[in-house]
């Protein structure tokens, strides 16, 4: 597997870094750019300072991290490179290629016209519902938005706030070929006093994208240092501040 990072904007440093992805040695590539972008985080748009963006192509999945300025705010998304829209594309042509060279056109038009009309609506289906990047906000003291954007640009997003999320783990699920490891937000009905929590549900994330372990724990560090450890040091300022 080789594992890549890339960063869009002016080129900072121009150094190459090993090592930065896993203990392989594996090179990485990058420059940092700046500038400002729009956050739409539980339905409400503002406008955020992004102090860079980095990309990192691990197996069949590209990896984006969005630094924001302040460290309370960072954005992961997962885009899956698997799929390719004129892939689909040249499938559907081949069909109807097929289908003049078999002259159905002229023997049965009508069915002609009845075979095209279902190709592209089965097409428009398939890519109304395939899901080509998940991504996750994740904002301290306040919560995590995950969206999911389609192949035609829909997108669906859901919000989890901070007194219901509890934890988020790195699960695995045993099949008979193989081990599969994906990342879960542990939800509680609310925010107890007692530091054990119960965890009523499981909310399990990229289940389209399936990234690799890998990439995981670098989703995981990053919400886990952003949810949890920004939180803690926002609420001992506003401790303080109080005192």
């Amino acid at each position: 597997m080789t594992d890549h990072a890339m960063f869009n904007g002016a080129l900072s440093s121009g150094d190459k870094c090993n090592g930065a992805l896993s203990p392989s040695g594996d090179k990485c590539n990058g420059d940092i750019c700046n500038g400002a972008s729009s956050v739409i985080f539980n339905g409400v748009k503002s406008k955020s300072l992004v102090s860079s963006i980095e990309e990192r192509q691990i197996g069949n999945v590209l990896l984006r991290i969005v630094h924001h300025e302040s460290d309370h705010c960072k954005e992961f998304a997962v885009v899956s490179l698997s799929f390719n829209i004129y892939r689909w594309l040249t499938g559907v042509l081949a069909l109807i290629c097929i289908g003049y060279y078999l002259q159905l056109h002229l023997q049965a038009p009508r069915l002609m016209f009845v075979l095209l009309l279902l190709l592209i609506t089965l097409l428009i289906i398939r890519l109304n519902f395939k899901v080509v990047q998940e991504s996750l906000l994740v904002m301290a003291s306040v919560g995590i938005q995950v969206t999911r954007t389609f192949a035609l640009g829909r997108t669906s997003s859901k919000f989890y706030h901070i007194t219901h999320i509890n934890n988020v783990v790195i699960n695995e699920a045993v099949t008979m070929h193989q081990v599969i490891y994906y990342l879960t937000i542990l939800l509680q009905e609310e925010k107890g006093t007692s530091e054990q929590a119960k965890v009523t549900q499981l909310m399990p994330l990229f289940q389209h994208c399936w990234p690799s372990l890998q990439c995981l724990q670098l989703v995981y560090q990053g919400v886990q240092q952003v949810l949890f450890d920004q939180a803690k040091k926002h609420t001992q300022q506003l401790d303080w501040t109080i005192s």
